[in-house]
């Protein structure tokens, strides 16, 4: 270290090195300026990334140690480094870059290390070496006041661990080393979502407290910049006008990019925004659900705090005017809406976003005045209730009678009696998909769509056969609520889910459609306050017959069997444990106290009976439905 002829302006502001009148500022006005350009500290890192990349860096380490209650945090790459002209004439004035008019640059407001500033550091070092001559060291204290130094080669090579490169060096205050951890958390998982992306290869120190102690250990964070999972694409697009060009990565959402914002915009491929929409016709912002959109390009103008890509740029204009119908539809969703209609696809865990996005685009095309792409009227996307085959909206619009729809997903169960891919009837689950979906079939088929109300219906409870059979066995069982009321004390005095209605009735079900017959053994009415029976179902029938006959030894059993179905009705709601403990309470009172025939009444056996009844699951049927 030269310190003879070299440190040049010492102990003074280091900023006020030959700047221009206009940015003659203090230090606290700095500071200040600095933090209010960046939402979190932890942006600053991105920036020491963005400079790396600037460089040329093939590598990036990002080291931490806790000392004195100091987060000391080391930022090396292995760049091209800076020379001493280059430190005076730009690395130590504002806005004076040296990357201006470099189309593959991302920084060029000169402010890269000041971002440092929002951590409130006790001190900033850095080291850099050039490829060829000596290396330097510039200190920059709290007041902003500094020092720059010349390094002799090999000085500045230990320093930077190499032929060249950069070292930035911060210390912080910390309370604890609990503390220290935590910002070191906090700092790498601003590193994995804004750098993950960039050419460097990146290596992260982190720290947790293990049994009382810090522990270290290193991972890398890169990631190619795309949307994870089996169906994303990416390609370039250039704007015909010759304005600029853009990478774009697409991609349907899935469980491994839950990290990811549903629009991201980069430039150098770090993230700068990730907004809510995107501003296309007549202003209005759009974003599709369901699907991910990567834009990453050196033609955006950004903020000085590179939070904002300005929408009024030229580039911007003309991408934005083409970017949902030229890009979006035309290259990923139209692709995506073929693969819909091969026998063989099978998008699995990404169904449920493909329904998202087909159907955004539907209510997008319709709102802005747009057609619906052909192949997107064709792809079977929206789920049937009454069939395994889905839909597509071309089906709807070759169908002439009613439509149903109904916001229940449709089950096995909700199908198993159907005997082809033709139920007779569209009926049309739209779960999970956008309200406004629904507007846009009401549109769309006006006067024919209707809703589905219920599961089943219950026709014939008025028969005087069926009010003779309901009459018999609320006698045989008594008022569901009496007899739950008999139970009360087995339940918190709090509890403000119980639930029983009034009276058992007996009746036929059918589906809602009327075509078809229903076996659900059970189902609960609010209006009337009721529980049907349902008397095409041969499991309901046997125990009515069993629970009245005459002089018959299994009529409790019947009746507890009988009660299970009824307390496990879908439409009830109370809890599970708040069931099992009426029915067994049901048992002690039926098998306990008056015994049974070849049973012995000993709680034991209660036990044994209580076991061997609620081995299987409660009304699986039901609960499937």
């Amino acid at each position: 270290m030269k310190k003879d002829t070299i440190p040049l302006y010492q102990g003074k502001p280091i900023l006020d090195c030959k700047p221009e009148q206009a940015f003659r500022v203090d230090s606290e006005e700095i500071i200040y300026s600095i933090q209010q350009q960046f939402s979190q500290k932890e942006l600053a890192l991105r920036e020491l990334g963005q400079n790396s990349q600037d460089a040329d860096a093939t590598a990036i380490q990002v080291n931490y140690r806790y000392q004195d209650k100091r987060m000391i945090l080391e930022f090396l790459d292995d760049g091209c480094g800076m020379s001493k002209n280059v430190i005076i004439k730009n690395y130590l004035r504002l806005f004076d870059s040296s990357k201006e008019n470099q189309k593959d640059k991302v920084g060029m407001w000169s402010l890269g290390r000041l971002s440092l500033l929002c951590y409130d550091p006790e001190r900033i070092e850095v080291f850099t070496l050039p490829p060829h001559g000596p290396g330097y060291k510039v200190v920059i204290a709290k007041d902003l006041s500094g020092e720059l130094y010349e390094l002799d080669r090999e000085t500045a090579k230990a320093a930077v661990k190499g032929e060249h490169g950069t070292l930035v060096r911060m210390e912080v205050s910390v309370d604890s080393e609990e503390g220290f951890a935590a910002e070191v958390e906090k700092a790498n998982q601003c590193i994995e979502k804004e750098l993950s992306w960039i050419r460097p290869t990146i290596t992260i120190v982190t720290a947790e407290i293990k049994e009382g102690n810090l522990a270290y250990n290193t991972r890398k964070v890169n990631r190619t910049m795309t949307v994870p999972g089996r169906y994303s694409t990416e390609f370039v697009v250039r704007m015909a006008s010759g304005t600029g060009e853009v990478r774009c990565a697409i991609g349907l959402q899935s469980k491994e990019d839950t990290g990811l914002a549903p629009i991201t915009l980069c430039s150098g491929a770090i993230p700068i925004e990730r907004p809510s929409g995107l501003p296309w016709t007549d202003g209005e912002d759009f974003a599709l659900r369901g699907m991910h959109l990567i834009l990453d390009s050196y033609d955006f103008e950004t903020n000085i705090g590179r939070n904002v890509v300005y929408r009024k740029t030229a580039f911007m204009r003309e991408l934005l005017d083409k970017l949902f119908l030229k890009v979006v539809v035309e290259r990923f969703v139209k692709t995506m809406a073929k693969l819909c209609t091969q026998p063989a696809f099978r998008p699995y865990e990404y169904e449920d976003s493909l329904r998202l996005l087909l159907s955004d685009v539907c209510i997008r095309s319709t709102e802005h005045e747009f057609e619906i792409p052909e192949e997107v009227l064709e792809a079977p996307f929206l789920q049937s209730y009454v069939s395994f085959r889905p839909y597509c909206l071309g089906d709807l619009d070759r169908s002439n009678g009613p439509i149903y729809f109904t916001g229940e997903k449709p089950t096995i169960l909700s199908m198993k009696e159907r005997d082809s891919d033709d139920p007779g009837i569209i009926c049309v689950c739209i779960a999970d998909l956008p309200w406004e979906f629904r507007k846009f079939l009401e549109n769309r088929y006006a006067g024919r769509l209707k809703e589905k109300k219920e599961i089943a219906v219950v026709v014939d409870q008025d028969k005087p056969e069926f009010l003779e059979l309901s009459r018999r066995i609320n006698k045989r069982l008594g008022r569901l609520r009496v007899w739950a009321d008999a139970f009360s004390d087995r339940f918190d005095s709090d509890s403000n889910v119980f639930q029983i209605p009034n009276e058992i009735r007996v009746g036929r079900f059918i589906r809602y459609d009327g075509r078809e017959e229903t076996r659900a053994p059970t189902l609960f009415y609010k209006s009337p306050d009721r529980i049907y029976l349902n008397h095409n179902n041969p499991h309901i029938q046997n125990l009515m017959e069993l629970l009245l006959q005459k002089d018959n030894a299994y009529e409790d059993l019947a009746a507890h069997l009988l009660m299970r179905e009824v307390l496990f009705d879908p439409g009830l709601t109370f809890s599970i444990a708040q069931r099992e403990q009426l029915l067994t309470r049901d048992l002690e009172r039926r098998f306990h106290v008056r015994g049974f025939p070849g049973i012995e009444t000993g709680d034991s056996k209660i036990d044994s009976m209580m076991e061997y009844l609620l081995s299987n699951p409660f009304n699986e049927e039901i609960l499937e439905i």
